[in-house]
């Protein structure tokens, strides 16, 4: 009986740790549709060394 409840509670709880981490998921997923285009003016650090004249 005890075990029963405790084993009740245990799935709830990573129930719901499962659908969160689901729901972020999605979330981050939707940002990333949202900034695929890269903003203009900002360079990567590799892109500055490689932009050096060579002597």
């Amino acid at each position: 009986s005890v075990t029963a409840g405790m084993l009740d509670a245990c799935a709830k709880i990573y129930s719901v740790s499962v659908d969160t981490v689901h729901a972020d998921a999605y979330k981050v997923f939707a940002g990333l549709d949202k900034d695929s285009a890269p903003a203009k003016g900002l360079d990567s650090p590799g892109e500055e060394d490689s932009s050096a004249p060579e002597a």
